[in-house]
């Protein structure tokens, strides 16, 4: 993560880590101070905390990796599920070349309008891969230690539901809304 030289009569230390934007290159006039400061360092980055003279160009970084990426990173590092295991595939086709900056309330409402009238996908349906999107998005931000806000945590209550104009435009399309099955069995006396 941090190697030492010596360059002409300074010590150079050069720091790579996933949460700076780029190699740091820094010098000292002594080989202990280059080393003390390394370790510091070292031991910063590695508690996930991004020293404040360095932090200014750590958030452009985050966000301007792809949602797709964030995915797979999920699916092979994070607390996956088997229901989510097998739903992530259809996730990832969500959002091909949507790099994490862009998700916004705008693009959050244009993907759920998507899956309700383009995809015709039952109420259930879009709350289990909106939700799974979500989950994927908490961790990737708590992961970074990101603190900007999940679009996907601001949903309004019922949103899965299709709108009057929505329900509209399938009716254009000859198509019925779709709703949630619901399924209501009682036991039998006898059972």
């Amino acid at each position: 993560m941090a190697s030492i030289q010596q360059r002409g009569g300074r010590w150079q230390i050069r720091v790579r880590h996933r949460l700076l934007p780029r190699a740091l290159f820094l010098t000292f006039d002594s080989e202990p101070e280059a080393r003390a400061y390394a370790e510091h360092l070292e031991a910063l980055l590695a508690a996930g905390v991004v020293p404040t003279e360095f932090a200014t160009a750590a958030p452009a970084r985050q966000g301007d990796v792809l949602l797709v990426a964030v995915c797979r990173e999920y699916g092979r590092d994070g607390p996956v599920t088997a229901s989510d295991a097998e739903l992530l595939p259809a996730v990832m086709a969500l959002c091909p070349g949507v790099r994490l900056r862009q998700v916004d309330a705008a693009w959050v409402d244009a993907l759920v309008r998507d899956l309700k009238v383009r995809r015709h996908l039952a109420p259930g349906t879009v709350r289990k891969r909106m939700e799974l999107l979500a989950r994927i998005v908490d961790w990737h931000l708590r992961r970074t230690g990101a603190t900007t806000p999940n679009p996907l945590r601001q949903l309004p209550r019922g949103y899965s539901l299709p709108t009057p104009a929505e329900a509209a435009e399938l009716a254009r399309r000859d198509l019925e809304p779709r709703r949630d099955v619901q399924r209501d069995r009682r036991l039998l006396p006898a059972e």
